[in-house]
């Protein structure tokens, strides 16, 4: 039901000028549904991921802001913001919001949301890193 509401209100703000993350404030409609997604593509993730957020590339500031934003949603994880092109070595989990992820060999699928993905990394022998000691994602 949530996700119904989510779109309507998506098809609804697209007639009205969108407002940059900048200029969100607590509790408004932009900044509830960010969360509503985080909350959403992160159910069920250990604590203390180190998550990747990626986002459209322009308006450059967005990403800044809205990686703030995900910082004050998930504070039991540590968020970086990120290119598409990143190295995935030193990451649990990738968040893809309102942008597509190319395939990538180190990055599997684990659920779509509303306005986005969320991967778990995939590491692999080899690249320095025990995958015994790293949290599992979903």
């Amino acid at each position: 039901m949530l996700e119904l509401r989510d779109r309507a209100e998506d098809l609804a703000g697209s007639r009205r000028q969108a407002v940059a993350p900048a200029a969100w404030s607590l509790g408004s409609g932009q900044e509830k549904r960010f969360g509503h997604f985080l909350a959403t593509a992160t159910a069920g993730l250990p604590p203390h991921q180190r998550i990747a957020l990626t986002t459209p590339p322009e308006p450059a500031a967005s990403a800044f802001f809205l990686t703030r934003w995900a910082v004050y949603h998930l504070p039991g994880h540590d968020i970086i913001p990120a290119l598409p092109a990143r190295s995935s070595d030193d990451l649990d989990t990738w968040i893809a919001y309102r942008i597509e992820l190319p395939p990538r060999d180190d990055l599997e699928l684990v659920r779509r949301v509303p306005q986005g993905a969320i991967y778990r990394v995939i590491h692999r022998p080899g690249t320095g890193l025990a995958t015994e000691t790293r949290g599992k994602a979903p």
